[in-house]
């Protein structure tokens, strides 16, 4: 996902968050990553270790004294994270813009509604 962000902060972050569409938020797995790296990768309560990620950064990071464009985080989660048989997951993307104190939703209504995220599907 790509993050614009005309003030690139360690502070900031993208939360991404997936769910089994069919059990909604059993099999929750929630990944933050801040512009520095993996911060917290999280399922039902349990850490999960092996999310593997990657940050790229448009700008510099917690340099005001230059215009940043934004940062791009890639991430691999391995698929037996869900329960065998899963075919459809719910997503949702929620950033933090530290400098802004906003926070913005990939989902057009409240971040937290699993029916509302966007689907991905044949998995």
């Amino acid at each position: 996902m790509e993050v614009s962000d005309t003030d690139i902060d360690s502070s900031d972050y993208l939360a991404l968050m997936l769910a089994d569409v069919q059990t909604s938020t059993r099999g929750l797995l929630s990944v933050t990553v801040s512009p520095d790296g993996l911060a917290i990768a999280d399922m039902g309560g349990a850490e999960v270790a092996d999310i593997v990620s990657s940050v790229r950064f448009k700008g510099t990071l917690d340099d005001d004294s230059d215009e940043d464009t934004g940062w791009i985080v890639e991430m691999a989660v391995p698929r037996n994270k869900f329960e065998a048989g899963v075919s459809e997951l719910a997503m949702n993307a929620v950033w933090y813009d530290s400098a802004s104190g906003k926070e913005d939703s990939l989902s057009e209504s409240d971040a937290d509604i699993v029916e509302m995220w966007k689907r991905i599907k044949g998995l």
